[in-house]
């Protein structure tokens, strides 16, 4: 999906929607460009740091969860 490329809203709630679906690396990816658009954004800085961490521990016990 194309993205206006100055748009950070539209960047972020797409982030959200991956994140929703399971998405991590590219929710991770949309709120790092949302956060580069709009620096001030602390709702998508504290979401960024969310899905970071649950990428990570996804990446940590997934082989133990198959």
């Amino acid at each position: 999906m194309a993205l206006k490329p100055g748009d950070a809203d539209a960047y972020a709630r797409r982030a959200v929607a991956r994140h929703n679906t399971g998405d991590l690396d590219g929710a991770v990816a949309d709120f790092e460009q949302a956060l580069a658009l709009n620096p001030d954004d602390a709702h998508s800085a504290q979401q960024l740091d969310v899905a970071r961490r649950k990428r990570r521990w996804k990446r940590i016990l997934g082989p133990l969860l198959r």
